[in-house]
């Protein structure tokens, strides 16, 4: 799931709210046929009041007003079926559009969800490092402290081996004073 998949469904929501759009203009469409079917309507039945009122002159006028009445019902009768195919598929459109939006706003939360685990998989990524190099020190330190314990060790050493030699030669310096020494 990435930013792109986000605004590829906003892209879709968009789409749907434009065809919601259009479905409720060609439904608009719709009620002026109906308008205009029922006026066609009205008007045949005058005619064929008026054609009545004519008598044998006026009956090839009576045809024409009925195949006028029988026409505006068949008119009236398909856009009622076309209102109910469109007020399906404006419920349909609707509910996409629903269902779309609450998965765009799931994915946006995934999506905030994902950067801010990646903010403290990075955060902690970046105190491994420093955990890494503050152990690399101690590491170094503890090797320097250990070089300088045996440094200080054979100098402890050797300054033990000089001061027997020492003690020694002064010993020796002593016994031979005493030999020189003189007596009063």
């Amino acid at each position: 799931i990435t930013e792109e998949n986000s605004l590829v469904l906003d892209e879709i929501v968009d789409d749907i709210e434009q065809i919601s759009k259009k479905t409720m203009e060609i439904k608009n469409f719709l009620n002026l046929l109906f308008g205009i079917s029922e006026q066609t309507n009205l008007l045949a039945l005058n005619a064929s009041i008026e054609a009545a009122k004519a008598g044998n002159l006026g009956k090839g006028f009576s045809v024409v007003a009925e195949q006028i009445g029988k026409l505006a019902e068949r008119a009236k009768n398909t856009a009622t079926q076309v209102n109910e195919k469109m007020e399906i598929n404006f419920t349909q459109v609707e509910n996409t559009k629903q269902l779309i939006s609450h998965s765009s706003e799931q994915i946006k939360t995934i999506l905030d969800s994902m950067n801010m685990l990646k903010t403290m998989v990075t955060k902690m990524m970046s105190g491994i490092n420093e955990q890494k190099t503050d152990f690399g020190n101690v590491q170094n330190q503890s090797h320097s402290i250990y070089q300088l314990s045996e440094k200080m060790k054979e100098l402890i050493q050797s300054s033990q081996d000089n001061s027997q030699t020492l003690t020694e030669v002064l010993e020796s310096f002593t016994e031979t004073m005493r030999k020189y020494q003189i007596e009063d």
